[in-house]
């Protein structure tokens, strides 16, 4: 595993926790060749959208990155957590896929609720509204951790304001995370990427293996979240 202070101060000595457990095993550091200006300038223009600066610094500092860390259950070293941000050339645009004109089901627009839900004092995403959605991290099929721009209300052409972090659950619902992607990255660390970690951030919760792993690697996140 690369030690360099480099990887150290990008994951914020997470590598170093892990190795003061003794049930934790190994942990592997996957991250990229930093992206160049003019990759980060071509992607902007590619989806009229400027990306954060927060997020343009990750970049060039590594294009994309992913963390997994193993322990041993059983006697078995089975993997655990995973903490993974997308590289900008998977970086893209998600939306609701449009129905054939011959179709009768309905469209994820059609059944979107033309309400203005408001979570933690943020209202909610909505692709109808020409919310630009991109996708951060797969969560393993749990949901998605998106980047979304809001499109201004005043705005006719299609800028957007500064974006913020949201977790999309399965039943295609947003919830809050954070303001800005230093913030989430630091919440993921903070959850050592136990497996759905985000739904702490929705009314129904985790399930109940996230919420022991939880306990067991970092109980005091189940106590409160931390502010963004």
């Amino acid at each position: 595993m690369d030690r360099s202070p480099f990887i150290e101060n990008l994951t914020l000595g997470i590598a170093k926790y892990f190795e003061k457990l003794p049930c934790v095993k190994s942990t592997v550091i996957s991250e990229k060749t930093h992206v160049h200006e003019a990759a980060l300038t071509s992607w902007e223009q590619k989806n009229s959208c400027v990306l954060p600066q927060d997020l343009k610094n990750f970049y060039l500092a590594t294009d994309g990155l992913q963390i997994k860390w193993y322990w041993k259950q059983r006697g078995e070293t089975v993997p655990c957590g995973v903490i993974e941000i997308a590289r900008l050339s998977h970086l893209k645009l998600i939306g609701p896929k449009r129905q054939s004109v011959n179709s009768e089901l309905p469209s994820l627009l059609d059944i979107e609720s033309d309400s203005e839900d408001v979570c933690d004092g943020h209202l909610k995403p909505k692709f109808k509204d020409g919310c630009k959605i991109f996708v951060l991290d797969h969560c393993q099929g749990a949901g998605k951790v998106c980047l979304v721009y809001p499109k201004r209300k005043d705005s006719s052409d299609g800028s957007s304001q500064q974006p913020s972090i949201w977790f999309l659950d399965r039943a295609l619902d947003f919830h809050y995370l954070t303001s800005d992607f230093v913030s989430y990255y630091r919440l993921a660390l903070a959850h050592l990427g136990i497996p759905q970690w985000q739904l702490l951030f929705t009314p129904y919760g985790p399930p109940t293996k996230t919420r022991l792993l939880l306990n067991m690697f970092a109980p005091e996140r189940l106590i409160q979240k931390i502010p963004s």
